[in-house]
């Protein structure tokens, strides 16, 4: 009956490997100049890989990217930090 093999989707967590912490993560602001996604053809599918940061499959892409306000207008070298919808600006300071 030989047929073609088929790819199952499957969910890749980032942070599988991740040792046990004693302590809470530290933040840092990560820099990272992409708009949007970039693709990856491995095989027979995509992988899209997220070159702006708001990804909560980080370094997967998973659509975030769409939901924020377009880029334009914002002045370069500033950090543009907006609300928790991702839809205004609250604040605007120079980055270090």
């Amino acid at each position: 009956m030989g047929g073609a093999a088929t790819a199952t989707p499957r969910t890749v967590d980032p942070h599988a490997h991740a040792l046990p912490r004693k302590e809470p993560p530290i933040a840092r602001l990560v820099r990272l100049e992409g708009t949007k996604p970039v693709e990856i053809k491995p095989s027979d599918r995509s992988v899209w890989v997220c070159t702006c940061g708001l990804s909560r499959t980080f370094p997967l892409c998973d659509g975030s990217h769409k939901k924020c306000p377009k880029t334009e207008g914002e002045e370069a070298g500033k950090l543009h930090v907006y609300d928790r919808d991702n839809k205004r600006v609250v604040e605007v300071r120079d980055e270090d």
